[in-house]
C-alpha cells in the first residue's frame, strides 16, 4: 500500500484518499511546481521534470490518478547552488535537518518543502552512473526533450531507459510503477527499441531490465530479448548486487567541494 504525502505534509495511504482528495493533491502539486519554475526561469536555469510528475502528464489520462509523494526536478549539477537559492528565495524550505544535498550511495538530491508538498531536487536521473561512470556507459546526458504541459522532459527512449534501470534491483513493483513501465513501452517505435536494447545491453545489466519489462507486461520487440541478454556481464565496476551495497550505506552529507568532484552531473543541449 503505497504512502504519499498530502498538501498538509501528512502521510496517508493511497488507498484511503478519495478522488477529491487525490485533485486536490494534484493541484496543490502543479501549484508549487509553477513556483519552482518561475523561480528557474527568472534566473535561467534549465531542469526537466521527471518521474512521477512526468508521468503523471505524459501518461495518465488525468494527472491525479498517477500516486506520488513529491515533485522530481531534474537540473545540470553546475546549475545545483544557483537552483537550490532560487527555491530558498520562494519560500521553499529543506526537508528535516537537511542543509547541504545528500548522497544517498551514490546519487545526488536535495528535498525542499512549501505548503506540505515534498519537491525533490536530483542532480542526475540515476544512481549507478553517478559514482560508477563505467559501469554504465551512457553520456550522462538526455539528449531530445519533450514538452509536459509546457515543461521540458527527457525523450521516452531515455525516459524508459533510466526508469528500467532504476528499478533493476527491485524484488517488488508496485502496480503503478508497472503501469508506467507498460506506458513508456507504448510511446517507443521501431528506432527507439534499437537504440534502447544498445544501451541496456551495453550497461552490462541487460537481463535485470528485460526481466523488468517482461514483469510490466511492456510489449517489447522480439529482437530486444536477444540484445539484452548478450549485455548481461560484469561491469568494470563490480556486479549490480555490490552497487546496491553501496546504495545501501548510511546517507551522508557531503560539501559542494567534495560532490562535485564525485558526480558526473548531467549535461544540457538545450533550455526549457
Amino acid at each position: 500500500m503505497n504512502i504519499i504525502t498530502d498538501a498538509a505534509g501528512n502521510n496517508r495511504k493511497e488507498s484511503a484518499l478519495t478522488k477529491r482528495q487525490a485533485v486536490a493533491l494534484q493541484v496543490a502539486r502543479e501549484e508549487v511546481l509553477k513556483l519552482a519554475s518561475s523561480a528557474f526561469h527568472r534566473h535561467c536555469i534549465p531542469f526537466f521534470l521527471w518521474k512521477g510528475m512526468d508521468f503523471a502528464y505524459s501518461l495518465y489520462e488525468n494527472p491525479d490518478e498517477r500516486p506520488m509523494g513529491d515533485i522530481d526536478l531534474l537540473v545540470p549539477m553546475n546549475d545545483a547552488e544557483r537552483a537550490w537559492t532560487a527555491l530558498a528565495n520562494t519560500g521553499f524550505s529543506t526537508a528535516e535537518e537537511q542543509k547541504q544535498l545528500f548522497t544517498y550511495g551514490i546519487t545526488g538530491e536535495a528535498k525542499f518543502v512549501l505548503g506540505g508538498v515534498l519537491l525533490e531536487l536530483h542532480t542526475h536521473p540515476l544512481y549507478y552512473p553517478s559514482l560508477l561512470p563505467g559501469t554504465v556507459p551512457l553520456p550522462g546526458i538526455l539528449r531530445e526533450t519533450r514538452t509536459v504541459c509546457g515543461y521540458a522532459a527527457p525523450c521516452w527512449t531515455d525516459t524508459l531507459l533510466y526508469t528500467a534501470l532504476h528499478h533493476a534491483d527491485s524484488s517488488f513493483l508496485k502496480n503503478y510503477q508497472k503501469t508506467d513501465i507498460r506506458l513508456l513501452a507504448e510511446k517507443m517505435d521501431e528506432k527507439s527499441w534499437r537504440w534502447f536494447g544498445t544501451h541496456a545491453a551495453a550497461s552490462g545489466w541487460g537481463n535485470s531490465i528485460l526481466k523488468v519489462l517482461v514483469c510490466c507486461g511492456a510489449e517489447i520487440p522480439l529482437h530486444l530479448s536477444d540484445t539484452l541478454q548478450t549485455g548481461n556481464r560484469k561491469g568494470p565496476c563490480g556486479t549490480l548486487g555490490a552497487i546496491m551495497k553501496l546504495r545501501g550505506k548510511k546517507r551522508r552529507v557531503l560539501a559542494w567541494s567534495m560532490f562535485r568532484k564525485v558526480i558526473t552531473g548531467m549535461r544540457f543541449q538545450g533550455r526549457n
